[in-house]
């Protein structure tokens, strides 16, 4: 599939400097390595932790791996030109499935410590990944006792029972990642106690095209939040993906320092939906997605996004374009700000709807400031310094009923957004550090994705409750909100 270039009205110059649409993944240098079919979960962990060679294809065979280990410690890396694939080999439309539910998992069922870099993991489903393991099988919530909610051994951080057995603590992710230059693609993370885990020592970590979902423990009383996704990488892409339905916590928390998230649906929270919780001085963008607030009441947190968490300080600034933010009940609100925080809040050609009766709760130090978005007329809270806003009682969407969100005939946001040179002054704010600030250097899938992200105007579409590829088509002025007009 090769990328569709979108930019209609604006100068060559701009698209020369931005650089013309390529193949989505780019091919890659001519391979020196080996092809290693794996057909069982100790063939996997041998290959990745003692065997694997930069430019190897780790094979996974079609099937169920179910994990002997308390993981898979990955002790091998590959090059920018030559990375290590760990690709899944799909039949009849299945993955294969790394299963954690007979064993405990330390950390997470793949770990990629900090001196590992260059590897690329395709194709697979990774469930039931759970710290110390009690009789509760993730997979079956209606099983939870009030014995495991009143507290059982192993849930805190981890250490020794009285058996003298490790214990982990109730953090464990399907994919953990502490090294550099790591790519997922086209994986399906879910039913773990978070879905997917980077920490400060990771960067340039880069997810495409996944589902994440139904990640989270269920003991919140004795333990800290967990999430679809944690991620504290110094840099960070997740984009195409779907999000949906955690457990605990968010769809999204980050405490990165440059992260983009690009292109996603995110629905159904359990707290709320996408922070930035900590950190940030690198700066944050959000673009392209689409945000929706659990259509349940459930908790008393009605926010979308938040700016913080009330556990650090979030810099820098975050700059939100192009998204489009749903809320379902008049007690829900669309952001939240902490006091602690001294980033700044840039809002561009966002659609914010739905009968939520408060637009922002702002706590923080920073200034939120922006142009070309829609609200909803009485909505309260709306900062003084967002200029051309397009206030409406009703958006327009073709037909949220069936979950399309595009303007339909008459909406208010065809042509309606900002012009291209400020939407791309906004984005650049992010995209001056996406490459810089720190020693690595970010590896050729990391730089592609980026290329997405530089456009003229936004690329793609969020694809509807899915994850993957759609192209955004913009004809002439670039519309409010995530999805372009296509009744022209």
């Amino acid at each position: 599939m090769y990328r569709m270039a979108i930019a209609l009205g604006v100068t060559v110059s701009m698209v020369v400097m931005m650089g013309c649409a390529s193949m989505h993944h780019a091919v890659s240098p001519q391979r020196t390595g080996q092809i290693r079919s794996v057909s069982t979960y100790d063939e996997l962990k041998l290959a990745l932790e003692e065997q694997a060679n930069p430019g190897d294809i780790i094979e996974i065979q079609p099937g169920v791996y179910y994990a002997t280990s308390h993981r898979i410690h990955v002790g091998r890396s590959g090059t920018p030109e030559q990375p290590i694939i760990v690709r899944g080999v799909i039949r009849d439309g299945q993955r294969p499935v790394i299963d954690g539910s007979r064993v405990s998992t330390n950390r997470g069922m793949l770990s990629f410590p900090p001196d590992v870099h260059d590897i690329i993991v395709e194709n697979l489903e990774l469930r039931h990944a759970l710290g110390t393991r009690h009789e509760y099988d993730m997979s079956v919530p209606e099983e939870v006792t009030e014995a495991v909610r009143e507290g059982m051994p192993g849930v805190g951080m981890g250490g020794i029972s009285e058996s003298g057995e490790p214990t982990f603590g109730h953090h464990a992710a399907g994919m953990f990642f502490e090294g550099t230059n790591i790519t997922v693609r086209n994986c399906y993370s879910h039913h773990n106690e978070n879905g997917f885990f980077a920490t400060r020592t990771a960067d340039y970590i880069l997810i495409e095209d996944c589902h994440i979902a139904h990640n989270g423990t269920l003991w919140p009383e004795t333990h800290a939040a967990t999430h679809n996704f944690y991620f504290n990488a110094a840099h960070q892409i997740v984009k195409n993906s779907y999000l949906h339905d955690p457990r605990d916590g968010q769809n999204f928390k980050s405490r990165g320092r440059n992260t983009i998230f690009a292109f996603n649906w995110v629905d159904e929270d359990y707290a709320y939906s996408i922070e930035q919780s900590s950190n940030g001085d690198l700066n944050t963008l959000w673009l392209g997605n689409f945000v929706a607030k659990r259509s349940t009441k459930g908790l008393w947190q009605g926010r979308i996004f938040a700016l913080g968490d009330g556990t650090g300080i979030v810099r820098g600034t975050v700059v939100a374009v192009s998204n489009t933010f749903v809320t379902h009940f008049p007690r829900d609100h669309f952001g939240f700000s902490f006091a602690t925080g001294t980033a700044d809040l840039v809002l561009l050609n966002n659609v914010f709807a739905g009968p939520g009766e408060v637009f922002f709760y702002h706590n923080g130090q920073g200034n939120i400031t922006g142009s070309n978005n829609w609200i909803r007329r009485g909505v309260t809270g709306v900062p003084e310094d967002l200029v051309s806003t397009v206030y409406g009682d009703d958006p327009g969407f073709e037909d949220p009923v069936k979950f399309s969100y595009r303007p339909g005939a008459g909406s208010e946001l065809i042509d309606a957004g900002t012009d291209a040179q400020e939407y791309y002054d906004a984005i650049a704010v992010v995209l001056e550090n996406a490459t810089s600030g720190t020693d690595a250097v970010p590896s050729p899938p990391y730089l592609e994705a980026l290329d997405d992200i530089r456009a003229a105007l936004p690329r793609w579409e969020p694809v509807r409750k899915g994850h993957g590829f759609e192209p955004r088509r913009v004809r002439r002025a670039v519309d409010i909100g995530a999805f372009e007009y296509r009744g022209r």
